[in-house]
């Protein structure tokens, strides 16, 4: 009886493992490459032996390992090579437990992460207002306020992939009587695209910058498409110290209505003389150069972004599909002598490409 006892056991612990179903757990299904390739890990817990199989001939994707010496819990490393042909491509790999009864499938897609916005840069009034961006994004993303700033709400605050979508931006009144700015960023859902958006508030006063010394502290480059798009591979951005005389520019307004661009080359400074007007009902300000010649007159209207005693932003298209964004910190005043000898220089015209000082 004893015997028969134990047999009946035996033969129902043998009867549980010979049932036993293949398990496979995956960390995720869903793995997402940037455009210049990537490596990234996915954990796998298993009560079996496994094999992978790539879906198609995919060359541009790498899986290892490709099966399990034991079966027990471990990592899978994939690794994704740099897409040069295209910003958006797609493939899967399937892993198969021992008896083939389990067999979850990993989609990876690799593709370059987009937000392009309508404008980047807002100017408001010192009442409450309520501006609004369009954006396009082929990801998810997020919007942070960087300095914390509780004068103004932006919404949505994070959003879905789309196409001509919105963010509303709200201010709050201001009493003050400089300006206030901040910076608001979006970020793609995994960190490889993060567009940047200034506001600024104050009382529009342009006089306030007359007779005032602006030297560049950041400088933006970039061209555009037919269509007005960005060109992302012609984006440059460079920073300067505004009080720095040996690279970057100067802006120097004068009250009647002049100016003079001081640029700073290797060996040389170059003057251009300009003449502008501010138009204060649409807030432009349109800037014309002078050369040697009366009948070659580089023109252009620069939009104004910030104008105060301390900033003076603009962005303008300096040629056909080329725009500079320039922020101008001011740098001092304009004294009589200091005008007087840039008034002088401003005589020596020895050159159709501006006033050269050796």
């Amino acid at each position: 009886m004893k015997t028969k006892n134990l047999f009946i056991i035996a033969m129902a612990v043998l009867g549980l493992f010979g049932c036993r179903k293949d398990n496979l757990v995956l960390s995720s299904c869903d793995l997402w490459f940037p455009i210049e390739g990537d490596t990234t890990t996915i954990t796998i817990e298993a009560n079996c032996n496994w094999t992978i199989s790539i879906d198609g001939d995919v060359d541009w994707l790498t899986v290892t390992p490709m099966s399990s010496l034991e079966a027990s819990d471990g990592l899978i490393t994939v690794v994704a090579q740099p897409c040069l042909a295209t910003d958006f491509r797609t493939a899967s790999f399937t892993v198969i437990s021992e008896h083939g009864h389990f067999h979850p499938t990993v989609t990876v897609t690799q593709k370059k992460e987009a937000i392009t916005l309508s404008k980047y840069e807002f100017w408001f009034p010192t009442e409450a207002s309520t501006k609004s961006i369009e954006i396009n994004a082929n990801c998810k993303w997020t919007l942070n306020i960087d300095d914390g700033a509780d004068w103004y709400s932006v919404s949505p605050t994070s959003g879905e992939p789309v196409n001509q979508g919105s963010l509303s931006m709200t201010v709050q009144p201001y009493e003050g009587d400089g300006y206030r700015s901040s910076l608001f960023t979006l970020t793609s859902e995994h960190g490889f695209e993060v567009v940047t958006v200034y506001l600024s508030q104050n009382k529009l006063e342009f006089e306030e910058i007359f007779n005032l010394v602006f030297g560049v502290s950041k400088v933006e480059y970039w061209n555009t498409d037919y269509f007005g798009q960005m060109i992302e591979d012609s984006y440059r951005h460079r920073e300067y110290n505004p009080y720095d005389t040996t690279t970057g520019y100067m802006m120097y307004f004068f009250d009647d209505g002049t100016g003079i661009q001081r640029d700073h080359h290797e060996d040389s400074v170059v003057y251009y003389l300009f003449s502008y007007d501010y138009n204060a009902a649409n807030r432009t300000i349109r800037i014309e150069f002078e050369t040697v010649s009366d009948t070659l007159v580089e023109n252009y209207s620069a939009s104004v972004l910030t104008a105060s005693e301390e900033l003076f932003r603009f962005v303008h298209e300096y040629k056909p599909n080329s725009w500079e964004r320039a922020d101008m910190r001011k740098v001092g005043t304009i004294n009589p002598g200091e005008k007087s000898l840039l008034k002088r220089i401003a005589k020596r015209r020895k050159s159709s490409e501006g006033i050269f000082i050796f």
